[in-house]
Parts: C-alpha cells; sequence; structure tokens
C-alpha cells in the first residue's frame, strides 16, 4: 500500500493483480449492503471488468431493480479458479463492492455470454429475449467502489 495524503491508495502492482485475478473470476454470491440479505447469483466479470449477475425473479434483489430503477448497494463475492491435480480449486476470492443495476437491453447481450462461459444456463435466453417483463430474470452490473483480495 502507498500513503498519499493520508489516503490508502493500492500500489499499481496490487491493483494490476486484482485485475488479472478478475477477469477470469466468477460470481458466486451478492449481498445487498442495505439489509444484509445474501442470495446465491451466476455471474461474471465483462471484458470491461465489471461483475455482472443474473439476478432470478421473485427475489428481493429483482424487485429492487426492476420496480424502482437506481443503484443499489451490493457486495459481490468472486471466486477465481484454478486447476490443479485434475481437481477445480478456488485460487483467490474478491469482494467487490459498488451499486447494482439493472442493464439496458442494449448492453445485455455481452454480459449474457461472459455469464455463459461460467454458468451455462437456459434462465439467460430468457432475460435476452423478455428484458421488460417483470417475471423474467434480469442481469445486473455492479459499478465498482472498492475491492478486496484473500489468496487461498
Amino acid at each position: 500500500m502507498t500513503y498519499h495524503d493520508d489516503a490508502v491508495v493500492p500500489h499499481p502492482l496490487q491493483a494490476t493483480r486484482v485485475r488479472t485475478l478478475a477477469s477470469t473470476a466468477r460470481v458466486t454470491e451478492v449481498e445487498t449492503l442495505a439489509d444484509g440479505r445474501t442470495l446465491s447469483a451466476p455471474g461474471a466479470v465483462t471484458e470491461g471488468g465489471y461483475p455482472v449477475v443474473l439476478v432470478q425473479p421473485g427475489t428481493t434483489l429483482h424487485a429492487a431493480l426492476f420496480d424502482r430503477p437506481g443503484d443499489v448497494a451490493a457486495r459481490v463475492t468472486l471466486q477465481v479458479p484454478r486447476e490443479f491435480g485434475g481437481h477445480r480449486l478456488v485460487r483467490a476470492t474478491l469482494a467487490a463492492c459498488g451499486w447494482l443495476s439493472a442493464l439496458p437491453e442494449s448492453r445485455l447481450r455481452p454480459a449474457a455470454v461472459a455469464i455463459a462461459e461460467h454458468y451455462p444456463d437456459e434462465m439467460l435466453f430468457t432475460a435476452l429475449e423478455y428484458a421488460d417483463d417483470p417475471d423474467a430474470p434480469l442481469i445486473a452490473e455492479l459499478d465498482l467502489a472498492s475491492i478486496d483480495r484473500s489468496e487461498e
């Protein structure tokens, strides 16, 4: 860490390391910070470096993102996998905090492709085809405010 005018600023190599880890990460869960509710949600990180998640209808997060368009303060847990001796292990866990918002229709396809690389699921097609339907899943993106890592 580097201290600059009493603010803690990540060292450039640390920031690069986190970006590298995040580029291969998959989302495992989302926690809404207002109420501390955690839900399992498939997701990934887009080529642009933003975590995206598939949010199922009927959840409080879906209702918050669909009914009241805007941002929801959230923490997204990302896991970075690695293969070792034929076993899939977790290399690192990243906790990304920021503001979660539903993606507009024009940005859904690249996000769905990123998620499908880790979690191929028919619900992604439903999210793409019925983007304006309140009973369909939606894809949301996290605008990053901070990220913490713990390597295993």
